[in-house]
């Protein structure tokens, strides 16, 4: 009992140390991603939410103006019209975005809450609070960008989409009002960033391909379809999925075989700490290496790695993409071929963790595909699109044992600590 009280003092405390870091970072304009500031992508922002803000009668007109300078949906642009009454001024709306960014945590709370039922509440407020340390979740609460309203209604969907779960044998009109709400935020999801199409389609999958009666498969096919149809005349007036003019430095129709490489990296890295909460985790990681298939996976992804560290060239990165581990690399090593060796021996162990993770459940799988084809079209490839999805992805949608523990979420705690000082240092060092 008396290590029961330590643990939720520490908890608590760790808790509130990562609310007060979040404050004091908005009060000394922290820039830990690297598009803060206001000459970052607050400049591009800005001007979006100016125009959405006035007449917005004529939707074709608003679509195609040259001001419109997101690669995203305009549908956080639409919310801040009809939602937001502070974007009176640049610094109201910075304040406004710095304020509902901070239901993240509390939204996040819920959900673990909803699907680790009985795990102590202040080992929960702790692994919510840690995601307060995310660059990009701080960038995006400070500087008024668009990702955090994604990820509000991420979590609201995964709320929804639990309740269903847990209420399937209730009446067929409580499931049909279920049902409603998930398939509304999982497409609001899109609508505030086209990228997050996997939340929807996760829903869709776990929905339409279980054992629902029918009639529950037909409503949830008919409630996409009619939430789909505003996406699919944007992308008619667009005539792509991206407004013209945010297509600068970006190619399409071109394929980046090195992205599967870096998102390996990325997605590991974030993978490293959850080790801690896969009960023996060193012995299924051998005992899942056995398996001949699992071995046959892991060396054709080597020779992929191999391939592309002779046929690439990783100096010719973009500084805005190519993630952490990328970063590391040119950090340690002058040499070109010393970061090389280094980078290739990070994918294939980081691939490892990744295939470990991802391998035993068709929404595990679904997820990580997902992920790894997405990099393959995506110039630059960002470290900010996957943080902070990955993280939360693991503690909602991931269809995998892990067990809370308090010790599994210091490390979690400490590891996220050290990326948002690193981060910090980082760009404070580039920009000055």
């Amino acid at each position: 009992m008396h290590q029961k009280n330590i643990n939720y003092s520490i908890s608590l405390t760790l808790s509130f140390i990562a609310f007060l870091s979040y404050l004091i970072g908005f009060l000394f304009n922290e820039n830990s991603a690297g598009a803060g500031g206001y000459i970052g992508d607050l400049s591009l922002i800005w001007p979006n939410v100016k125009l959405y803000s006035g007449n917005i009668h004529d939707i074709n007109s608003t679509l195609l103006s040259l001001e419109y300078r997101s690669s995203r949906m305009p549908g956080v642009y639409i919310l801040h019209k009809f939602l937001n009454p502070f974007t009176y001024s640049l610094e109201s709306y910075r304040i406004s975005v710095f304020l509902f960014s901070l239901s993240l945590p509390f939204l996040f709370f819920i959900c673990l809450k909803k699907k680790f039922k009985n795990i102590p509440n202040p080992l929960l407020v702790l692994i919510s609070s840690t995601i307060l340390f995310s660059p990009y979740i701080r960038t995006d609460g400070y500087w008024g960008l668009e990702e955090n309203f994604s990820f509000f209604f991420f979590l609201l969907t995964y709320i929804s989409l639990n309740s269903y779960i847990e209420n399937k044998k209730e009446k067929f009109l409580k499931k049909v009002v279920l049902i409603f709400f998930i398939s509304f935020f999982s497409s609001i999801v899109l609508y505030l960033d086209t990228k997050l199409i996997l939340v929807p389609l996760l829903c869709f999958v776990i929905i339409f391909f279980s054992k629902e009666e029918i009639g529950i498969k037909i409503i949830t096919l008919l409630l996409y379809s009619i939430f789909s149809i505003p996406c699919f005349y944007i992308i008619n007036v667009w005539g792509g999925i991206m407004n013209a003019n945010a297509q600068d430095g970006r190619s399409f129709g071109v394929t980046y075989f090195e992205n599967i490489c870096f998102a390996s990296s990325i997605i590991g890295f974030y993978l490293i700490p959850i080790i801690f909460f896969i009960e023996n985790f060193f012995e299924k990681f051998k005992n899942f290496y056995l398996k001949k298939e699992n071995i046959f996976l892991l060396l054709i992804f080597t020779l992929y790695v191999v391939y592309i560290a002779f046929s690439y060239d990783f100096n010719t990165q973009k500084i805005s993409g190519s993630g952490i581990i990328d970063k590391l690399s040119s950090m340690l090593f002058e040499n070109y071929i010393l970061k090389v060796i280094f980078l290739s021996t990070c994918f294939i162990f980081l691939f490892s963790l990744i295939l470990f993770f991802f391998n035993n459940t068709y929404i595990n799988k679904i997820i990580l595909v997902f992920f790894l084809l997405f990099s393959l079209i995506s110039n630059p490839l960002s470290q900010e699109y996957f943080d902070p999805i990955i993280f939360f992805l693991i503690f909602t949608f991931y269809n995998k044992p892990i067990q809370i523990n308090f010790n599994a979420a210091y490390v979690l705690y400490i590891y996220s600590g050290i990326l948002i000082i690193g981060a910090n240092f980082y760009y404070y060092n580039l920009f000055n």
